[in-house]
Order: C-alpha cells, then structure tokens, then sequence
C-alpha cells in the first residue's frame, strides 16, 4: 500500500511540474503583448528555463546523493511556489524572466529526484510508460488550460496562484509522507565520467536526445505563435492546437514499445522523424494549422524508443551517468537553438522552423550511425 501511495505522488509531482513549465509556451503571445517585446526578446525565456534545467541537471545528482532525494525533492516544490508566485506578481520583462528561471531551475530539479525515486520503487511497480506519458498529460493541460483561462477573459497571473497552490498541496504531501524516504547515494567518480565520454554509443545517444528536443521544444515553443502570425488565428485556439498536439503525444506514447519491438527502434524513429519533416514543411508552407497535431504521434514516441536503445546497449554502472548526460545535452542544445528560431521569427515566422528541418536531418543520421556502433 505504501508504494502505491508513493507512486501516485511521484507521478503527481510528474504531472504538476510538467504542467506549470509547459504553460510558457502557448503563453509567449500574451506576454509579447502585455510586455510590449518582440518575438525574438521573447525567445529569452524558454531559453533561460533549458538554460536553468541543464544547471539543475549538473548538479542535482550530486546533491542527491550527499542531501537525500526527498530533501532535494522538497527544496524543488518550495523553489517552484517561489517561481509560480514571482510571474504572478511581476510587472516587468526581467522579473518575468527571473521568475521562469526559478521554475526550471524547480523543474529539473524535481524530474531528476522524481526519476529517481520512480526508478526505486519495486519493479513490478515500475511503468516507464506511464511515468511519460504524465509529462505528456501535463503539457496537454496546460494549454487546454490556458486557452480557457484566455476565453474566459482572466488575468493568466491568476493562473500561476493557481499553480503555486497546487504546489503548497504537494509540498505538504510530501512532507508528510512517510513512504518517500530521504535515500542516498555514493557519489560517482571523475574517471567514471571521462570514461562514459570515451563511448561513442553515449556520444551519439546524447547527440540524438539533444536534435530531437531541439525538434520538439523549439516546435512547441513557437507553435502559438505560428499558428497567430501564419494562420491567423487568436490565442485561445492556438492554445487548444497545442493541447491536441500533446494529447496525440501522450497517448502514442503508450505504444512505443510495442512499436519498437515489432519494426526495430531505429528503423522507427527514422520513419518517425522523415514523416515529420514532412509534416513541418507542409505546416509552415501553409497547409492547415491542426495538421501541427499530427506532429504529436511523430514526435512522442521518438525520445523514449532512443533513451531506451541506448540504455540497453551500455553497462549498468554507466546508465545513470547517460542520462545525466543526455539530459544536459537536450537542455544545452535547446538553450542554442531557442532564441536563433525567436529572432528568425521576427522577420518570419514559418522561417523560423528551418532549424528545426536542419536538426530532423541530422537526427536521422546521428540515428543511423548510432545504430552502426550499437551494432543492433
């Protein structure tokens, strides 16, 4: 019982954190508006929320296994009511910005000790599945729920008490759990670290994470946007494309796997990714705005089919230090690749997708060699 108790608050804390990140996105045309900035300024603060998440992900392993994950955990809910209450109240780009900051630096924080935790429950209990699907469902409400609030004509800094007092309610659940232990953890050593770097199935596994994350956030990121300036359409609707989009992620999501098994991970994602370069073409050229949907059955399953080869083709000493890696490098790549598609967008927005054709390119190579070295 006591496992199942944890595990519903681990993907609750999945979920909520997911949702209060994801709703920067269809948010960026509002804040372009009220703050007077133009698309490319605006691109400062998803990429300072990647830039804050590599930060998390530098250092919270470390401070995982000399604090415990339940403290770190804890610190990362009380960090992200910060965070949640500071956009609720700012008046200004830069408090904006400060205040997205903290909510990925709360963010990664909490997905790595969450993950953490998930990965310590029994294994009978362990669903890699469901775990991802819940940062899915988060980033299908939080436009649904955007989109609504926009309708419904609210102040979106009402949203955000909304959210910091979701936050107070996790934190006071985690506090009182009894189930989630303060576990520690031996530090890993340098020479671990250097000779993961050596292994080019790491090298390239996190090359190909990083592309694809560069392909789905920056689309999601500028998705809104997109959908105002290409297609016309107001706010609240370009938030509901989004949330279409994400529900076409999660669910797919639940058959990865089996996909995987059945044509052979490699051969699926490169199905996937040439499907959706073709996709994005047809999306920017004009083609219909909720053909931007379709993208969320091609890209969900992508991540966890290459996390997973990957995974299975290394040791297990060397498995967490990937991911750690892995994780850094999809922030570090996005961090890059946010504001070039931002201030392309100032001058056109369907432009501003090129990057994201170029890295579905180099996704399908990285692809392609990584399974030459894994030799599967």
């Amino acid at each position: 019982m006591s496992h199942g108790i944890l595990k519903f608050r681990i993907l609750f804390g999945h979920f909520l954190f997911a949702l209060v990140v994801n709703t920067h996105q269809p948010m960026l045309p509002v804040l372009q508006r009220n703050l007077d900035i133009s698309i490319g300024q605006s691109s400062l603060i998803p990429a300072t929320i990647t830039m804050m998440v590599l930060v998390a992900n530098l250092v919270v392993g470390v401070l995982i296994a000399r604090l415990g994950q339940k403290t770190v955990f804890i610190a990362a809910v009380i960090l992200g009511i910060g965070g949640a209450l500071l956009v609720s109240a700012a008046s200004g780009f830069l408090l904006i910005i400060l205040a997205f900051a903290m909510i990925g630096l709360a963010t990664g924080s909490a997905f790595t000790s969450l993950t953490t935790m998930y990965a310590g429950l029994p294994e009978e209990m362990q669903n890699f599945g469901l775990y991802h699907a819940f940062f899915g469902l988060g980033g299908m409400v939080a436009p649904l729920l955007l989109g609504t609030w926009i309708r419904l004509e609210w102040s979106y800094e009402w949203l955000f008490v909304f959210y910091a007092g979701l936050y107070v309610l996790l934190l006071i659940l985690s506090l009182a759990s009894r189930s989630m232990k303060n576990t520690k953890f031996s530090d890993f050593k340098l020479a671990d670290v250097g000779q993961v770097f050596r292994t080019p199935v790491v090298l390239l596994g996190a090359s190909a994470l990083g592309l694809y994350a560069a392909v789905e956030i920056g689309s999601t990121t500028w998705s809104s946007n997109m959908s105002i300036d290409g297609y016309g359409i107001d706010p609240a609707d370009a938030s509901f494309i989004l949330s279409g989009f994400w529900l076409m992620f999660t669910l797919i999501r639940l058959f990865a796997d089996r996909a995987a098994r059945k044509f052979g991970p490699i051969h699926v994602v490169s199905a996937l990714t040439a499907l959706a370069g073709a996709v994005v073409l047809a999306w920017v050229l004009g083609a219909s705005p909720y053909i931007f949907i379709l993208l969320g059955a091609l890209y969900g399953p992508v991540f966890p089919i290459i996390q997973k080869y990957v995974n299975n083709h290394l040791p297990a000493r060397q498995k967490g230090l990937f991911n750690g890696i892995s994780y850094a490098a999809t922030s570090l790549i996005t961090t890059g690749i946010l504001p070039v598609m931002g201030f392309i967008g100032d001058y056109r927005m369907s432009l501003a997708f090129v990057p994201t054709l170029v890295c579905i390119v180099m996704l399908m190579a990285v692809a392609r060699a990584l399974r030459k070295k894994a030799g599967v």
